[in-house]
């Protein structure tokens, strides 16, 4: 069904140029550096015992338990406390899969 307005005027045009239109995407680019809110050792720890219990038993065994728990436990060798550990890839996503 098709509506008709019944004054006929047409909805003027509002004109934009395309930076304008895109430029809201970019904001948050903007800001790439600034710190994040990371989880401290006890948070990311829970986390990853949820994944062992959950999603692994059940779902997606496709990790060796014990090799990543000796690659987890490097991660934080030589981090002084108060800083992040290490970056891992791999440690990032099981802890995401398990939020």
């Amino acid at each position: 069904m098709l509506l008709r307005s019944t004054s006929g005027s047409a909805v003027p045009a509002q004109e934009r140029t395309t930076s304008e239109d895109a430029s809201h995407l970019l904001r948050p680019l903007l800001n790439g550096n600034k710190p994040g809110v990371y989880l401290n050792p006890i948070q990311e720890e829970y986390f990853v015992n949820l994944f062992w219990q959950s999603y692994h038993t059940s779902l997606y065994a496709i990790i060796d338990e014990a090799e990543f728990k000796k690659e987890y436990q490097a991660l934080y060798l030589d981090v002084p406390s108060g800083y992040t550990r290490k970056p891992s890839a791999l440690v990032d996503i099981v802890v995401a899969m398990c939020m």
